[in-house]
């Protein structure tokens, strides 16, 4: 994820040449401008629903799009057929963090709402952490994820090719090989940009911590001078 940067092209086309594929963000005016810049460029996702004004932008410039509503879904449907296009559209679930998405007990009677929409393909499942409730990852909370996507096959027969956790501080798991199996997708922001977690507040040591530099003119100066 290059939200940070506001998925400046030049740092997505540096990225791509080191293998990058999936660039995600949560502002649909990021990947719309880098759509712009490129449009056989990576496949853009964006991280959160659009808002009712954004839907016909965000069905231009996205290949997938994280989702939470059922009136959002109508929007991008209708927005997805004006547009001849079909959008991958990924149910969020609550976990615990309580920031955004379903219960799981209500993930199949939407994604079963969802399938009867045309425009749309319900590629999985997704989760968010660490943020509003500052809950952390855990083999626990990824395994509700893995069970919620089984269910999706088991019940509608969905492939769920996209099971995906987010953000930074999942790393740990990923580290001491704690991550479930089944997990296809870790969406990763600021351990990318910053080398840090401030999520549960380390710096990680196989990565850098170096690589932005904050720039600004001054507008004031006060002092005085030494003779």
């Amino acid at each position: 994820m290059l939200k940070s940067l506001c998925s400046a092209p030049e740092v997505v086309r540096a990225c791509a040449r080191g293998g990058l594929v999936h660039v995600a963000d949560s502002r649909v005016e990021n990947l719309a401008r880098l759509k712009a810049d490129n449009p056989d460029a990576s496949r853009c996702m964006l991280i959160r629903s659009p808002m009712i004004g954004q839907v016909e932008a965000a069905v231009e410039a996205c290949d997938c799009i994280l989702v939470s509503e059922r009136h959002i879904l109508v929007s991008l449907s209708d927005a997805a057929r004006a547009a001849h296009r079909t959008i991958n559209v990924v149910p969020m679930i609550d976990v615990g963090d309580r920031r955004e998405g379903m219960s799981p007990d209500k993930l199949v009677a939407f994604a079963r709402y969802a399938m009867m929409l045309s425009g749309l393909h319900v590629a999985g499942v997704a989760t968010n952490l660490g943020c509003f409730a500052r809950v952390q990852a855990t083999p626990r909370n990824h395994q509700l994820l893995v069970r919620s996507a089984q269910t999706l096959r088991d019940q509608l027969g969905l492939a769920c090719e996209t099971v995906s956790t987010g953000g930074t501080l999942t790393l740990t798991l990923v580290e001491h090989g704690a991550m479930p199996a089944g997990i296809t997708q870790v969406r990763i922001g600021e351990a990318l940009v910053l080398g840090t977690s401030t999520a549960d507040g380390r710096f990680i040591p196989w990565l850098r911590q170096d690589t932005p530099i904050l720039g600004g003119g001054i507008i004031e100066w006060e002092g005085r001078c030494r003779a």
